[in-house]
């Protein structure tokens, strides 16, 4: 693997999905081995906002990602004093980043603001920070996760990046 056990990556819910979706277990016996082993060690991170986003308030999880999170919930940090004045900061500054009619919050501004809030524990920011945060987002949208990112100088990778990165590599072979 060429990433360094100190990186990690905040995962937002849509990447997780797509790795569900595109990636199944039943096919992709290995990268599921890797991801448990990164959410085990902590170089995968999974907000509580995000958590709430894939597993319902029933905690009965939907689906295979679902059940995968909630393995690793005792995990998730607290939300920080930090988190919840750089959220407002973010809403303020990019209110089109969430639905302002959805009746529970959405994670982007939250998951933004864990990943700064470690950036300012360790005061090294953009590419030379130890953290990301992984989203499939649209790189070019103003009001997505990777614009504000940019913003405030925070790592952000989409999923073929972030496997690049942790040295991922996918072989085919015909049983």
């Amino acid at each position: 693997m060429n990433s360094d056990k100190s990186e990690i990556f905040y995962f937002e819910s849509n990447s997780l999905i797509i790795i569900q979706q595109y990636y199944p277990e039943k096919l992709f016996k290995g990268l599921w081995k890797i991801i448990r082993e990164f959410l085990s060690d902590g170089r995968i991170q999974i907000h509580q906002m995000v958590y709430d986003e894939l597993i319902p308030s029933s905690n009965k999880p939907r689906d295979e990602i679902g059940q995968l999170i909630k393995e690793y919930k005792e995990n998730i940090e607290d939300i920080t004093e930090f988190e919840i004045s750089f959220v407002q900061k973010i809403i303020e500054e990019y209110p089109k980043l969430i639905d302002t009619g959805k009746e529970k919050d959405e994670a982007d501004p939250w998951l933004i603001s864990a990943v700064r809030d470690k950036m300012e524990d360790t005061q090294i920011f953009g590419d030379d920070s130890p953290y990301a945060l992984v989203t499939q987002e649209n790189q070019r949208k103003s009001n997505k996760i990777p614009a504000v990112c940019r913003a405030y100088e925070i790592r952000n990778m989409n999923l073929h990046q972030f496997f690049e990165r942790v040295g991922i590599k996918f072989t085919t072979r015909i049983d």
